[in-house]
């Protein structure tokens, strides 16, 4: 079943989102749920570089959570990807993360970077779709190691780096 393009719209997120975005993230194992204060930061702080994706009751059915890399300032890091169950597998979440490209105030945007746990295969086979949705090239590598976490448990992150082809 398809989700008719009309039956969702991306904005930037706003305050009041914060909320449902801490509950969808709550509900989508295995995804980190951060503090309810780190959403409103994301709603607020950093809504230019986020975006939610809502039904048209105004349900968040996805949320995207991005910021500009201070010392790569042409770098959208995108901290986390949630999408309700309902709308997986239909490329809104690539939507998502092309409306914040193409946003008036991010046009100069050149790279997406992300980490990514070797076990979260969604995200990992996510990544590399995200490059091939905007046609362009991607690298990855090891960037935080398993003892980067200690003293407690958490897998390496393997970052990945997509270059936007402008033009």
């Amino acid at each position: 079943m398809s989700i008719s393009e009309n039956l969702v719209h991306f904005r930037k997120p706003k305050k009041k989102d914060a909320y449902q975005i801490y509950n969808l993230v709550k509900n989508s194992p295995p995804l980190e749920l951060n503090t309810y204060y780190a959403y409103l930061l994301f709603t607020t702080h950093f809504r230019d570089t986020s975006v939610v994706m809502l039904n048209k009751d105004g349900r968040v059915l996805g949320f995207i959570a991005g910021y500009r890399i201070p010392c790569k300032i042409n770098t959208l890091f995108i901290w986390q990807i949630c999408t309700d169950k309902t709308v997986q597998g239909r490329g809104l979440a690539k939507k998502m993360v092309n409306s914040i490209i193409n946003r008036k105030e991010n046009k100069d945007i050149e790279f997406i970077e992300a980490t990514v746990t070797p076990s979260n295969i969604d995200s990992n086979i996510f990544f590399k779709s995200l490059a091939s949705f905007f046609k362009s090239e991607f690298s990855c590598m090891d960037y935080f190691k398993k003892e980067d976490f200690l003293p407690f448990d958490h897998e390496k992150e393997i970052i990945y780096r997509i270059k936007l082809k402008k033009g």
